[in-house]
């Protein structure tokens, strides 16, 4: 009988062992919870960190360095308008070509076509050569539209006859749109005799497509300073490219009747 209840003591004693280690190793291992998706956060409608813009004070002007007014006007959002933006661009123009590389840096980070708008005119109203340069070279790298528009659109503040031959090599560049548009308007209104043969080459120059050709045809029948007439006699009379000649022609008359209705009182 001793024999018996010695065996069951041991069973028992083994059962509550095992029972004990496996507790153990279940209680050593890591709590199981529920995969929890990743919290989203609420749409705001603006990027993170973004903030109003607010136009800064011209009265901070005169200590900014001619970068920082470049990269102030590179930063003007679309449709913020502010009366001081005149000054602005002024100012900028006011360091003549020192300012060049800054307003080109700036342009190639413009963040609206606005603050494209604002650089160019700036670019313009400096109107050195380097500077009409960089302007032509802006307003190709940019795509085709608004972005162009407003770049090609500060042609309109070009003053400088100096200015054709760049504006015309655009016409080698592109073959239509916005940017021969306003190209070809300051040309019109520019060009003297120098100009005038800065046409007749280009539109010589191999690879021409016919509609490039043609635009500069349409500068040399509207010309409008009578500056240009000696060349445009010369061209006349050059049958080597009769629609070249036939051209000038109209621009001859054109000129001599714009002539005519000034004399007349």
């Amino acid at each position: 009988m001793g024999d018996v209840f010695t065996r069951l003591r041991v069973m028992l004693t083994g059962a509550v062992l095992l029972a004990g280690t496996a507790l153990f190793f279940y209680l050593r291992q890591p709590a199981l919870t529920p995969d929890k998706p990743e919290a989203v956060p609420a749409a705001s409608g603006k990027p993170a960190g973004s903030a109003p813009f607010t136009p800064p004070s011209f009265g901070s002007a005169a200590t900014m360095s001619t970068a920082e007014i470049a990269l102030t006007l590179a930063g003007w959002p679309e449709g913020k308008l502010h009366p001081d933006l005149p000054r602005w661009i002024s100012l900028l123009a006011a360091r003549n070509t020192e300012a060049i590389p800054a307003i080109s840096s700036a342009l190639a980070t413009a963040g609206s076509n606005a603050a494209r708008g604002l650089l160019a005119d700036a670019l313009a109203r400096i109107g050195t050569d380097d500077a009409i340069q960089e302007l032509c070279t802006a307003a190709i790298k940019v795509p085709e539209g608004e972005a162009r528009e407003a770049i090609a659109t500060s042609f309109r503040a070009l003053s400088r006859p100096e200015a054709v031959p760049m504006l015309a090599s655009l016409f080698s560049e592109v073959d239509s749109g916005v940017l021969l548009k306003e190209a070809g308007d300051a040309i019109r209104r520019l060009a003297g005799e120098a100009g005038v043969e800065t046409l007749a080459d280009v539109c010589q120059e191999g690879g021409q497509l016919y509609s490039q050709r043609e635009a500069i045809f349409g500068v040399l029948r509207t010309l409008e300073n009578p500056d240009a007439l000696p060349a445009l006699e010369v061209l006349a009379a050059d049958e080597t490219d009769p629609a070249r000649a036939a051209a000038a022609r109209q621009g001859i008359a054109g000129l001599r009747d714009a002539g005519q209705r000034r004399r007349t009182p």
